[in-house]
């Protein structure tokens, strides 16, 4: 299964230009220039009119801009005036328009309002695609075992047909529809989600059964998942009680089991509560993985000239891209900024042609905060060559 960042990036292709050839057009041609949208969505949970004010200030900033591209500001205009607050997506949003189609990218983080005509300006949606987790939850409950797949935010049921239940009776089981939550960890049900999907009795045991019978599901269940998970380098996080997160490790090994275990219990815990809790100890994982590979990486190999840099990424000589989180065009907390800037600074214009020219040829992206590195600039790259 592609990656969001390689489904990005395809997607995308058409408008960056080829990185092996400076000054060249893209595959397929591509036009003089590219409008670029980038917005926030409003927390409208508590009040409906926000995206309405919004919307009415995205479209008044589209009329008023007179030298963007008319052709391309009209597509973007018509997706925006469409756009309603029940199919928002849950960060914001990417639209990308060069005069003949419009690329729509949804977004897990919020990004800094923008709206930039010239080389495609994408680095938010690209640093969105990059940052976005992909791990498996393994849910213990004796009652209903359940196995997902989480990627960018979205939880996909992979649970296998037939499951060994607490009674051990086999059962099928049907997958839910994929659901999506906020990345920052408290997560949002969209349109496709299940309010009110719980996990019930979720790590207890009936106490009339013997303690072979929990052993049982457990086990059968851990061969069903290192079936479904075997040869995959993603993480896999074990959600139950700890006795029976302790038991499955005794039956199923993975080299990147995720500790420690998320120790959740209790009837009737909600999906989206064990997804914002799942959300919430990713994320100090992979802080803790970034942490590690800034505090072992050895500054003198970095490169963070800028125009040394976008010549590097261009003829894909970059390995890995290290952006200081103030410097991805994102926002942070909850500010719900509705004025739109341009992208007046060439610096900030540089840091998105060089995420994309080196990530298109194949560079890996480490994005961090200040407090993980204060020494390191706002963008630097190691080199392969």
């Amino acid at each position: 299964m592609a990656t969001l960042l390689e489904q990005r990036l395809q997607s995308l292709a058409p408008l960056i230009k080829d990185p092996a050839a400076p000054g060249a057009d893209a595959p397929g041609g591509k036009a003089a220039s590219v409008v670029s949208l980038i917005y926030p969505t409003p927390d409208v949970s508590g009040d409906q009119h926000k995206w309405d004010i919004a919307q009415k200030n995205i479209l008044s900033r589209l009329d008023e801009d007179h030298g963007l591209n008319e052709r391309a500001a009209a597509k973007l205009r018509d997706y925006v005036a469409s756009m309603d607050t029940e199919h928002l997506p849950t960060g914001g949003f990417a639209l990308f328009a060069d005069g003949e189609d419009v690329t729509i990218h949804p977004l897990t983080v919020r990004p800094a309002p923008t709206l930039h005509e010239g080389e495609v300006y994408a680095l938010p949606a690209l640093v969105d695609a990059a940052a976005a987790q992909r791990y498996w939850v393994v849910v213990l409950d004796i009652d209903a075992p359940r196995l997902f797949e989480v990627q960018g935010g979205t939880w996909t049921d992979r649970t296998p047909k037939e499951v060994m239940t607490l009674s051990g009776e086999m059962g099928r089981t049907e997958p839910m529809a994929s659901v999506t939550f906020h990345s920052s960890g408290r997560p949002h049900i969209g349109q496709a989600g299940h309010a009110a999907a719980k996990f019930h009795g979720l790590g207890t045991a009936t106490q009339d059964l013997k303690q072979t019978e929990i052993e049982n599901v457990l086990t059968r269940f851990a061969v069903q998942v290192r079936d479904v998970v075997k040869g995959d380098s993603d993480p896999v996080l074990l959600a139950g009680d700890p006795k029976r997160t302790g038991l499955f490790r005794g039956h199923f090994d993975h080299q990147h089991l995720v500790e420690p275990d998320l120790h959740v219990a209790g009837d009737a815990l909600e999906l989206r509560e064990l997804a914002g809790r799942a959300g919430d100890a990713m994320k100090a994982e992979e802080d803790k993985r970034r942490k590690a590979l800034l505090d072992e990486l050895d500054r003198n190999t970095l490169t963070d000239n800028t125009n040394l840099l976008l010549e590097a990424a261009r003829e894909g000589r970059i390995a890995t891209v290290y952006l200081r989180e103030d410097g991805a065009g994102l926002l942070h907390g909850d500010d719900e900024r509705l004025k739109i800037d341009s992208v007046d600074d060439w610096e900030v214009e540089a840091r998105s042609s060089i995420v994309a020219y080196a990530l298109k040829n194949g560079a890996s992206l480490v994005l961090f905060g200040e407090e993980m590195a204060d020494d390191l600039p706002l963008i630097s790259a190691s080199m392969r060559y």
